[in-house]
């Protein structure tokens, strides 16, 4: 642990030569694996759920907000292309599909305000706006996390509806898709996985992270600096997008880039 640098006072790190985000990313896959199974089978007939995670237009459509992409990012177009063609399979098969989104009634810091409640940021991006009619269940959050983004409070008691919905309907499969894999798809896939562990979930057997239908966003460490960001603000997105993908299959997720039904 005596070997981690920190970010001095004066918030300038030198990097040493040699060091990128590539040779970063090339590193970690050496040195923290993991194992993304091509495809991956589903049982026909056997509850599922597709759960769709902040694809809304704070985060996917550009220029739409601080979080936006503020440039055409052929990244964050995959990931809605292959959501669609997932939300389409499930839909097909009659599967539900579940949206989870922001949709802020207060800031959250340290994020700038972003996906207030009702607002064009908090919608649907447009190729999922069909959801909006055949989602079997839609979670609006206030905050990064899904699972507690779906409690409310009942006197000093909890009601989730997102926890409701699966054990009712005795889920036996869920599939994540969408924004951002580090922040909150992981932040969901975590308490999704102590659910199922500690039996609160005692019909949910797997939980998968379709990894073609995840990403998260990027923001340089260069890119920081030009817009007078503290260094620590920095987010490239190859790594974090691979620790995110880390997190999750140590803590119990399956990943797939392809998920079929079978």
């Amino acid at each position: 642990m005596g070997n981690i640098r920190t970010t001095p006072d004066d918030g300038v790190i030198e990097i040493p030569q040699g060091i990128t985000e590539q040779t970063l990313l090339e590193q970690l896959s050496y040195l923290m694996p993991i194992k993304i199974l091509p495809r991956y089978s589903l049982v026909k007939c056997r509850p599922a759920a597709l759960i769709v995670v902040d694809e809304v237009n704070g985060f996917g459509l550009v220029g739409c907000g601080p979080l936006a992409p503020p440039a055409p990012d052929p990244d964050t177009d995959d990931v809605i292309i292959r959501t669609v063609e997932l939300a389409r399979m499930f839909d097909y098969y009659r599967e539900a599909i579940i949206t989870v989104r922001e949709w802020h009634k207060n800031p959250e810091p340290p994020h700038p305000p972003h996906c207030e409640a009702g607002s064009f940021q908090a919608q649907l991006v447009e190729p999922l706006a069909w959801l909006e009619q055949v989602a079997a269940h839609q979670v609006y959050k206030d905050c990064i996390g899904g699972w507690i983004g779906a409690e409310e409070a009942v006197g000093c008691l909890l009601k989730n509806s997102l926890y409701q919905y699966l054990y009712t309907n005795a889920i036996r499969s869920i599939v994540i898709a969408g924004w951002c894999t580090n922040i909150c798809d992981l932040r969901l896939v975590d308490p999704l996985i102590h659910a199922r562990n500690k039996k609160l979930l005692p019909d949910l057997e797997e939980i998968v992270v379709c990894t073609s239908a995840v990403g998260t966003y990027n923001l340089p460490l260069a890119v920081c600096r030009q817009l007078k960001l503290p260094d620590e603000r920095a987010h490239p997105r190859g790594p974090n997008h691979y620790i995110g993908l880390n997190l999750m299959q140590h803590a119990g997720a399956i990943l797939a880039e392809e998920i079929v039904f079978d």
